[in-house]
């Protein structure tokens, strides 16, 4: 589990895919959150979840003039 702290107008970048069966699931605690995966985007607010399988190219975005924080939780089927 990690948290993570995106001030505003700062982007990761896109993200290398992880080895198939690595899920990521994750929760807005502060802001606004923008997930891209696989070429699909995903606009999140506080209070909001999502989990996904990390097995392709994604990012995270913080589009806002606002700070954001998340906690994101990363995990591997055997």
């Amino acid at each position: 589990m990690v948290v993570h702290y995106l001030p505003a107008q700062v982007s990761t970048g896109l993200l290398p895919a992880y080895p198939p069966g690595t899920e990521k699931q994750l929760v807005v605690l502060e802001g606004t959150l923008t997930v891209a995966i696989g070429g699909i985007s995903e606009t999140l607010n506080t209070g909001d979840s999502l989990f996904f399988q990390a097995d392709a190219d994604h990012g995270f975005a913080n589009r806002t003039n606002a700070p954001c924080e998340y906690i994101m939780v990363i995990s591997r089927r055997t």
